[in-house]
């Protein structure tokens, strides 16, 4: 007992000498919400918002009449650089472990992330499963205030979640560019757009784009097609009809969604069978055209996706490597060749409930 004592006693010197003899404070570390990253002649704009906890009242942790966060930018080489001289800036040392959101200009390629991502894996105290998004500028786009003196970067994740939850637009987090982008070369992320006039703006989701080899290429999946396409995804599940499948006005909440992928060999081709099954409300009046125009629209959008643009947004992959686990592993360095070559089927029926 004696010596547990003493053992305590040296362990609470020790927390004394570092801390200089006082309590550690939330003013002794630049607390990072969330970071834009854009190209630039140096090599990287790096843009934090930063927790300002200056904005502090008196017996309250954030006095709501201040604004509570503040934004610092720096160029560098590479994001090592950058943070370094943040952390000059900020006059405090950078705390990363309450980071929520990680938005890539669309100027950045596929061969920039590694180099991007890896000062985060190395901090220990990030969370991987921090979101991703992808915005015209980066840097503009982290220092816009969805709410006037708010922590933006928690309202930032909101936007990102409903739009997920109504699959208008794929989710990405910081774990899925090893889990997802290393596997198939492509990652689907939310797309960020500040919109209006000056002085009347606001932030949203306008649908989603993919990262792949050729960096941010095409078109921004439109929250139409989103819909579409993510209930092939077993990741979503509150969704809704396309809009465009249906007369009724308002939204058509889908549920009962069953998935079913299968694939085999016919004549030596692969073939990829798809069966989604869903149950839909009382507005929907031609449960039978609407499952032949969804079948036919999912099936256009495979091809497009799959086929044109080497991008797997539905990460079908993932039910490749599941089911043909020895297919997966020979194709893997030519996953998209692959693709070229399946003819996919695909047979929905929306029930009306």
């Amino acid at each position: 007992m004696k010596r547990l004592n003493v053992l305590l006693l040296l362990i609470l010197l020790s927390v004394l000498l570092i801390s200089g003899g006082r309590t550690p404070s939330i003013t002794d570390s630049s607390i990072v919400h969330a970071i834009g990253v854009d190209r630039s002649d140096e090599g990287y704009l790096v843009t934090l918002q930063i927790f300002k906890p200056e904005a502090a009242g008196a017996d309250t942790p954030i006095d709501i009449s201040k604004a509570n966060f503040k934004n610092i930018s720096a160029a560098g080489k590479d994001m090592q650089e950058c943070l370094y001289k943040l952390s000059g800036r900020a006059g405090s040392e950078l705390f990363l472990g309450h980071m929520q959101l990680l938005v890539l200009g669309k100027d950045i390629e596929i061969g920039d992330i590694s180099e991007l991502v890896s000062p985060l894996r190395d901090d220990k105290s990030i969370y991987s499963g921090l979101y991703l998004a992808c915005a015209e500028n980066a840097g503009e786009t982290v220092s816009f205030p969805i709410k006037e003196n708010a922590v933006t970067a928690e309202n930032y994740r909101l936007i990102i979640e409903n739009a997920a939850a109504r699959g208008s637009a794929f989710s990405a987090r910081l774990i899925d560019i090893d889990n997802v982008l290393g596997e198939c070369g492509a990652l689907a992320m939310p797309y960020l757009e500040i919109e209006g006039e000056k002085g009347k703006q606001s932030l949203d989701v306008t649908g989603s784009v993919i990262l792949s080899s050729h960096g941010f290429e095409g078109d921004i999946i439109t929250p139409d097609e989103c819909s579409c396409l993510s209930l092939l995804c077993r990741t979503y599940t509150g969704l809704t009809l396309p809009h465009e499948l249906h007369l009724s006005s308002g939204l058509v909440p889908l549920s009962d969604i069953s998935r079913d992928i299968c694939f085999s060999k016919q004549s030596g081709r692969l073939c990829c069978d798809i069966t989604l099954t869903a149950t839909a409300g009382e507005r929907l009046t031609d449960p039978e055209g609407v499952s032949a125009g969804l079948s036919e629209k999912l099936s256009r959008l495979l091809d497009k996706y799959l086929k044109d643009r080497d991008a797997d947004a539905v990460r079908l992959f993932e039910q490749l490597r599941l089911r043909e686990p020895a297919l997966f592993a020979r194709n893997k360095s030519r996953l998209y060749q692959l693709y070229d070559d399946t003819q996919f089927s695909v047979q929905c029926d929306i029930l009306k409930s």
